[in-house]
Parts: structure tokens; C-alpha cells; sequence
């Protein structure tokens, strides 16, 4: 028997057992990551299309969502509070708190409103994905470091699709007359999409705080905003009192929208926390993208035409070369000459044992810290040589903030 337990837990691992540890929770961080991003993509998108079938069914669609929102938002209010995690949250982390609330009530709200000025529910899950392509160009913009075949070929092939999506022949002047095109909507898709891929960032930043956090984040930005596009006349929305005709459809449809609130915001704080941005923001559109055009055939009866969709298959392609660019373009991992004290030496101890006050001497530096943030995670640009032998003079400073004179000495000297 001990014969038997020794072989069982003491035989030589195999090579796919030699991978850290680490590395395997992170892959599988990631996994469920993009498993809960998918679920995100398909209850925000569904709320989309719903704004058009339940104005359909004579409902007030508007009032619904935003009372349906603001109920989850309390909701995770009292067992935020009950578990005491406002007291937990860093005031690092507030800000990133309120981006990720901001961006996704933007998402929402220009993608409700760009389905109400008459763009197509597909098209503009396809503009959507324009977020990927300008993190490339901030990076750029920010950190001065060109851009690679890749990101060009990224740069290029979204443009084309965004033209190609936005009915070219009326542009042209070569479809038939009096073809009206939803520009106004198609500018508040492109909104929608760049406000998306802020809150992957917002979520990646701050991925020490709850996900539940994030969401109430969300719920309560996007509940006034809501509630009030149709006191303000900027939608089309029936009177409240028609739901006392039909109360059962009416308290139906609106559990049915507060589950579906929950899961997409929840979901979405929550991938976008465990997976890359690059990553999600492929999986989010992919999903919102097929589901958008099969519920505007479906609904519409609108088959989009051989353009639209080259220009859907361009805007993707686009997404996965930014993708892909994150991966081949990504700085290689520093020689251990480079990483410091060895693991168990003092200085190490004193490092990691001061790893807060670092962190937030690093977080000074907004601007450049937020870029290389937002390139890397999308696109996989680093800073320049310039930008990087910067933030290396940086770096005693931090040593001699988060470590004693005689260690900070001997850690140099060594």
C-alpha cells in the first residue's frame, strides 16, 4: 500500500506537468474568461435587439430597462454592503470603478440609440468593432512606437469595412434614390464600440476589485441615463399605462429583462477582469456580431447583401489580426540579470513585502502608464526605447521609496 501511494504521488512529472503552475491558472483564468465575455456578448446585444421588439409588442421599453437596471443595481448595493466591499476599495481603484460605469452605460445607450435612429441591428454590432483598431492608433499616438505590418493591415482592413458597412452605393450615388442612410446611427455605433473597449481596460485595471463592484458601477450610471431618453424626447416610447391592460406581460417581461441586465453586466466586469483585452474584445464582437444579423433577418427580414457582409468579414478579420498582433508583437520576458534580487534573497523580501507602495508610485505616471496599458492589452505595443530607459531612472527612486538605505545600497551593489 505505501509501495503504491509513493509511485502514485512521487513518480516523475510528464512534460506537460513542468509548466508552472501559474502559467496553468492563468490559461485557465483566461478560459473562463472568454466563456463568461461570450455570455456578455450575447445578453448585450440582446438587450439591443429587444429595445425593438418590445416597442414592437406596444411596450414601454425604455421605462422597463431603466427601472429593471436600477432594481439589480440596489440589489448588488445591499450584498455589496452586507459583505463590506466599499470599505475594501482602494482609492487607486475609484476611478477605474466610475471609467468602467461610464463606458458601459455608453456602450448601451449609443448602441440603443443608433438602432433607434434606423441603423441595423448587424451593422452596428459590425461598427462596434472599431475599439481593437483605435487602442492600436493610441498606442501609437501615446508611446511613438510604429506600428507593425500587422496593425497596419488591421488599420486598413477595418476602414474598408467600416465603408464597405455603411452602404457604399448611397454614398456612391450608385444604389437606387431615395435610399435613406442611418448616418447619425452609424456614428453612434463607432461610440458604442469605442466605449466598449474602455471598459475591458477599466475591468483589467482594476482587477483586484469585485466584479460586482464594476457592475454596480454600471447600474448606476446607466439608470438615470436611461430612465430619462424618453422624458427628454430623444426616443420613441408609449405611455406607462399601458401596461396595466396586460400586467402579467408586462411583470414577465420585465423579470425577464432584470435577469438579463444581471448576467450581461456581471459577466462582462467579470471577463473582461480575467481574460486580455485583445482576447475579449474578438470574442464580443464575433458573438454580437452573428447574433445582430441573424435577429435582423430574423425580425426584419432584412438579409444583408454581399457588401455588408464582406464588410462584417473585414471589420472581424481586423479584430483578429489586432489579436493575433498582441501575441507576435509582445515584448520578449526580461533576462534574469534584469528582474532584480533572486527569489528568497533580502532585498527580494523587502520588495515584495513592499509591493503597494511601488504599485502606487508607478500609478503617478497616468498618461504613459494607461497607454502602454491600453496598447498592450489590445495590440501588444510597448513603450520606446526612449519611454522605457525613462521609467528605469524611475526605478532607484522607487527602490530607495519602498526600501532601507543599507538595503537599497547592498540591492545595488550587488
Amino acid at each position: 500500500l505505501c509501495s503504491s501511494f509513493l509511485e502514485l504521488h512521487f513518480q516523475p512529472p510528464c512534460s506537460c506537468c513542468l509548466r508552472p503552475r501559474s502559467d496553468r491558472a492563468m490559461v485557465a483564468r483566461e478560459i473562463i474568461g472568454m466563456l463568461l465575455i461570450m455570455v456578455a456578448g450575447i445578453g448585450v446585444t440582446s438587450i439591443v435587439i429587444l429595445s425593438v421588439v418590445i416597442k414592437e409588442l406596444g411596450m414601454p421599453y425604455y421605462t422597463l430597462v431603466g427601472v429593471a437596471i436600477m432594481v439589480v443595481g440596489l440589489c448588488e448595493a445591499g450584498y455589496l454592503a452586507s459583505r463590506g466591499e466599499f470599505s475594501k476599495v482602494e482609492l487607486r481603484h475609484i476611478k477605474w470603478i466610475w471609467m468602467r460605469g461610464v463606458c458601459g452605460t455608453g456602450t448601451l445607450v449609443f448602441g440603443l440609440l443608433a438602432v433607434q435612429t434606423g441603423a441595423p441591428v448587424g451593422d452596428v454590432s459590425a461598427l462596434g468593432s472599431v475599439n481593437a483598431v483605435v487602442a492600436a492608433l493610441l498606442g501609437r499616438a501615446f508611446l511613438g512606437e510604429p506600428l507593425g505590418a500587422l496593425h497596419i493591415a488591421a488599420v486598413g482592413l477595418s476602414i474598408l469595412g467600416a465603408f464597405l458597412v455603411s452602404k457604399p452605393q448611397a454614398l456612391l450615388g450608385l444604389g437606387p434614390s431615395g435610399v435613406a442612410v442611418p448616418w447619425l446611427g452609424y456614428l453612434l455605433a463607432v461610440l458604442s464600440g469605442i466605449l466598449s473597449g474602455g471598459s475591458f481596460i477599466a475591468s483589467r485595471k482594476a482587477q483586484a476589485v469585485s466584479p460586482l463592484m464594476m457592475s454596480f458601477s454600471v447600474c448606476i450610471q446607466e439608470t438615470p441615463v436611461i430612465i430619462l431618453l424618453p422624458l427628454l424626447n430623444l426616443v420613441d416610447e408609449v405611455p406607462l399605462t399601458v401596461l396595466v391592460g396586460s400586467p402579467l406581460q408586462g411583470a414577465s417581461v420585465f423579470a425577464g429583462l432584470m435577469l438579463l441586465v444581471f448576467i450581461s453586466v456581471a459577466s462582462m466586469s467579470a471577463g473582461s477582469q480575467l481574460c486580455p483585452a485583445a482576447a475579449g474584445s474578438t470574442i464580443y464582437t464575433s458573438v454580437s456580431m452573428a447574433l445582430g444579423f441573424a435577429a435582423q433577418i430574423l425580425l426584419s427580414s432584412e438579409t444583408p447583401d454581399v457588401v455588408t457582409l464582406s464588410g462584417a468579414s473585414s471589420m472581424l478579420l481586423a479584430v483578429c489580426l489586432m489579436a493575433i498582433s498582441r501575441r507576435w508583437y509582445s515584448p520578449k520576458l526580461p533576462s534574469p540579470q534584469t528582474l532584480g534580487p533572486v527569489v528568497g534573497s533580502p532585498a527580494s523580501a523587502m520588495s515584495e513585502s513592499s509591493g503597494a507602495t511601488a504599485a502606487e508610485v508607478d500609478d503617478e505616471d497616468e498618461i504613459e502608464s494607461l497607454a502602454s496599458f491600453v496598447a498592450a492589452e489590445f495590440s501588444g505595443l510597448s513603450a520606446s526605447p526612449k519611454a522605457q530607459a525613462a521609467r528605469q531612472r524611475r526605478a532607484p527612486a522607487v527602490a530607495a521609496a519602498v526600501c532601507p538605505p543599507v538595503q537599497a545600497i547592498g540591492w545595488a551593489t550587488a
